[in-house]
């Protein structure tokens, strides 16, 4: 027990600084789950009703049929509202700085543009463990849809261009508000399948991948999420936010 205590601690303080450094971070494809079970299918009603947060993610993208991949970043401000306790819809705008890349010609410098999109997010388990895992205290499962619309503007004319993504996530949480070494609520670890698809003038080489992260809650109602979705494994997006629960 005491070996289990320890490396608990241990995975806690890195996660922890994991997370902290992703506060600063302006996914937008991924706001993450409720730590109040009762925001989840089965629990008593919320508190929460609304929720908003900064968001970030850089952009890496191999195009099908294409010399160049997409990369760039995002920030973008959302704000969601909880149609039921355990669905919420969210709305979300900012900006994107998109540039394409190439082995073989010239690199394309983007202008920055706005950005726009609209997303939802289910979630359906909160189901408690008992210490028998040590660490792991609740998983989670949470699916999640996002529909955006992006632009660039370069020397060699201007590309618009749409992202339908669906995904969902296993969470494993650990609960740490009672110890006095740290200020936190809990942390999760999450990932799980997602399908992101373009419509318009790109056309994406890959669409599906694998997204994982971390999330660490500082209190009942503000978290932070740092995280990264892979399509092919060569060229990852990292993203991150911050979110308050009102």
């Amino acid at each position: 027990m005491e070996f289990l205590t320890k490396m608990k601690k241990n995975i806690t303080l890195v996660v922890a600084i994991i997370s902290m450094i992703s506060a600063f971070t302006v996914n937008a494809a991924y706001t993450q789950s409720h730590d109040n079970s009762s925001t989840y299918l089965t629990g008593m009603k919320s508190m929460s009703f609304m929720e908003v947060g900064l968001s970030g993610s850089t952009l890496e993208r191999k195009l099908k049929d294409s010399y160049y991949d997409l990369e760039g970043y995002e920030a973008t401000f959302y704000t969601g509202i909880d149609l039921f306790k355990w669905f919420t819809v969210y709305g979300r705008v900012g900006f994107v700085s998109a540039d394409f890349s190439s082995d073989v010609f010239s690199k394309l410098d983007g202008s920055t543009e706005l950005t726009y999109g609209v997303g939802a997010e289910a979630r359906f388990l909160n189901h408690d463990i008992l210490d028998t895992f040590g660490a792991i205290d609740k998983v989670r499962i949470v699916a999640f849809a996002d529909y955006d619309f992006y632009s660039s503007d370069t020397s060699r004319g201007s590309y618009d261009w749409e992202e339908l993504v669906f995904g969902a996530t296993i969470a494993v949480v650990n609960e740490i508000n009672g110890e006095p070494a740290y200020s936190l609520e809990s942390i999760s670890l999450f990932f799980g399948p997602i399908y992101s698809t373009y419509f318009g003038d790109l056309d994406e080489d890959q669409s599906f991948g694998l997204t994982f992260g971390v999330e660490a809650y500082f209190s009942p109602r503000i978290s932070a999420v740092f995280g990264v979705d892979s399509y092919d494994f060569e060229s990852p997006s990292v993203y991150g936010s911050v979110n308050v629960q009102f």
